[in-house]
């Protein structure tokens, strides 16, 4: 989204998105100083949460692009998100004494397939998109 914004002329207003977020981390990171590790991720993935938000509220303004239909783009990459994030989760309540380098490989490898299968069964459109990319 950003690339679109800055490719259409709209760079200052990315820019301010960015500032917005690193403000916003910066602050969260001063108020609650990461006491733990899953606080140090709800911040990092919240201030992603903002940028999509604020990025997708530029492009529907800026651009003339309906939200709906920007929705309906994302939404296949984000379900397969979520299914990476099940997928890995659930294994590492399986797996047992492996070492570091291992398991990282592992789960790589699962979160990986997770979400190719899921582009491949509920989205064909952004199948079609990824071969073409891989065959240039």
């Amino acid at each position: 989204m950003m690339a679109l914004l800055n490719v259409s002329g709209h760079a200052g207003s990315t820019g301010l998105v960015n500032l917005t977020t690193l403000l916003y981390v910066v602050s969260a990171a001063a108020l609650v100083r990461f006491p733990t590790m899953s606080v140090a991720l709800f911040v990092w993935a919240s201030s992603e949460a903002l940028n999509f938000v604020l990025l997708s509220i530029l492009l529907s303004r800026k651009l003339g692009l309906a939200l709906s239909a920007l929705a309906r783009d994302v939404a296949p990459a984000f379900g397969g998100s979520i299914a990476l994030i099940v997928a890995v989760a659930g294994s590492r309540l399986i797996m047992r004494d492996m070492t570091p380098t291992a398991a990282l490989a592992l789960l790589c490898g699962i979160g990986s397939l997770a979400y190719l299968l899921w582009i491949v069964i509920f989205s064909r459109r952004s199948m079609r998109m990824i071969v073409d990319v891989i065959t240039r």
